[in-house]
């Protein structure tokens, strides 16, 4: 198409032909609105935002308590505690061990059951209540205390501990020979079931080839 400035130059070649000119070039430039408008949109956006009220945030949770059993601590059972009736004193302390001292000791076990048996019948290979023979007595009365002994006085040699005649005391078994056993009472008397008397009896100490002490 061709405008008005253009047809002149075309009819009239001397008259100088005039520059084209867009008339966009004198429209007024938008760009100052644009931003102005989008400088209020992001003004307003950030007022509604900071209008917004605040998201309260969710409380901590409290920690849950371990359980009790898991973490329980170690115990051991101790025995219990007695109170004592009375209060203990040195006298009451001398007495319990004068009262100790008293008991009968295990020697005087064993010789006060075989004093008790005097006067039973001698029977070779017997061990009591009625009867005995030499090693079946001391069986029998060791027996009292809890020791066992074999029922044959070459096996009795050889038990306990081996005693001099300067060291006898009482319990101790004296042996005048590998076929005969007697007690030792002290003060140089013995007590043994005798063959020749056939019966229990108490005698003087006589020549021996070993002693022997269990207790």
């Amino acid at each position: 198409m061709v405008n008005e400035d253009t047809f002149e130059s075309i009819i009239d070649p001397v008259k100088p032909l005039r520059i084209i000119r867009s008339h966009r070039m004198h429209e007024p430039s938008h760009l100052p609105i644009v931003f102005r408008a989008l400088a209020l949109a992001i003004i307003a956006a950030c007022l509604c935002t900071a209008a917004l009220p605040l998201e309260r945030s969710a409380p901590a949770k409290p920690l849950e308590p371990h359980d009790a059993q898991t973490y329980a601590p170690i115990t051991f059972p101790s025995p219990p505690y007695v109170e004592p009736s009375e209060p203990r004193t040195e006298a009451t302390t001398r007495a319990s061990r004068n009262a100790e001292r008293q008991q009968p000791s295990k020697v005087e076990i064993v010789i006060s059951f075989a004093m008790a048996q005097q006067g039973k019948r001698y029977v070779f290979g017997a061990s009591g209540p009625a009867t005995y023979d030499c090693s079946g007595l001391v069986l029998a009365a060791y027996a009292q205390i809890g020791i066992t002994l074999y029922h044959y006085t070459g096996v009795m040699i050889t038990k306990g501990r081996a005693v001099v005649s300067s060291d006898l005391q009482r319990g101790d078994l004296i042996f005048p020979s590998y076929n005969h056993v007697q007690i030792y009472l002290g003060n140089g008397k013995v007590l043994h079931a005798s063959s020749g008397q056939g019966k229990v009896v108490v005698a003087n100490l006589g020549t021996y080839i070993a002693a022997r002490r269990l207790v």
